[in-house]
């Protein structure tokens, strides 16, 4: 056979090799769009509504309502996915605030223990943090085609909720897990110092998290003081309207005014401040645990920075 009859053979093969790996280095394209629209409180319950669009077929649009318990179980089911070890996995949010009590302690948390007014509910950043929680797994290469979401984000009737065991035993052992794995130096010095970079990015971001919230609950209390201090001026004002008493009632109330301003001002900017900065505080420093624990299983602080650019 001649050279000439073997060369397409040849080329036939590099060009499978180049195919193959064009397919390999092409970005995971999401399967799925999601969005959560709104949530509503039935008795002690949050039902939260997801819109899924399946962009792989023809752009069909799926409604189904889901409770925070789902959230727990899909994630529970993430977490056992057959071929996925040592991946950090978008981080679930804390549970959102459903009981008078847990919005009573909230509230005085927040405008302290002297108040007597209770925040209302604030299920809209719920929505905002589960749904940025979902978009991280849609975009996630190793967990964005399972089963377990198929089913969560298009199955009209929720998953079965089995009651996931949190009691102190389990508490306590993964607790003496993480230090025993935390203290436990790796044989690999390169990958201990990106542990222990891991570790202390962690105490940052929560600490700077935790800080953030303290400034906010600070200005709450600035808004409240203000409010009550314009009531106040309404409240003192005389009841005779001529001569003097009429330049001071019309200065209180000129002054009540500003001071109302002032204080609506100051709950625009902290709500600007918590929809910005503070979502991503709080959304890096649960990222940052995630890596933490996931740096047992051999990840480091880059794969961190990597998902939290795309998320």
């Amino acid at each position: 056979m001649s050279d000439s009859d073997e060369k397409p053979e040849h080329q036939k093969e590099n060009g499978e090799m180049n195919r193959e790996e064009e397919i390999r280095l092409k970005p995971f394209q999401p399967w799925y769009s999601v969005q959560i629209k709104g949530a509503s409180k039935n008795g002690e319950v949050v039902m939260f509504q997801i819109t899924t669009v399946k962009l792989e077929q023809c752009k069909e649009e799926v409604e189904v309502d889901r409770q925070y318990e789902d959230f727990e179980w899909l994630q529970h089911c993430l977490n056992i996915v057959p071929n996925v070890k040592g991946v950090i996995f978008p981080p679930l949010p804390d549970r959102p605030i459903v009981s008078a009590a847990e919005a009573e302690a909230k509230s005085r948390k927040q405008l302290g223990t002297a108040s007597k007014n209770i925040k209302g509910d604030e299920f809209h950043k719920d929505c905002r943090k589960l749904e940025k929680y979902l978009q991280g797994i849609v975009r996630h290469e190793a967990i964005g085609k399972c089963e377990a979401l198929s089913n969560f984000l298009t199955k009209k009737e929720p998953p079965v909720r089995a009651k996931l065991k949190k009691g102190i035993l389990s508490n306590l052992s993964r607790a003496v897990d993480g230090v025993r794995k935390g203290g436990h130096k790796d044989i690999d010095e390169m990958f201990q110092k990106e542990r222990d970079l891991a570790n202390d990015m962690q105490k940052i971001a929560k600490e700077t998290s935790l800080n953030f919230d303290t400034m906010v609950n600070s200005l709450c209390r600035i808004s409240m003081a203000c409010n009550h201090l314009s009531t106040a001026l309404c409240l003192g004002m005389s009841a005779e309207d001529n001569g003097a008493s009429a330049i001071i009632n019309k200065l209180q109330v000129e002054f009540a005014k500003s001071i109302d301003h002032y204080g609506y001002a100051v709950d625009v900017c902290t709500a600007n401040d918590e929809n910005t900065l503070g979502f991503h505080l709080d959304l890096y420093s649960r990222y940052c645990l995630s890596c933490k624990v996931s740096n047992h299983f051999g990840l480091s602080l880059r794969s961190l920075l990597q998902i939290l650019a795309i998320v």
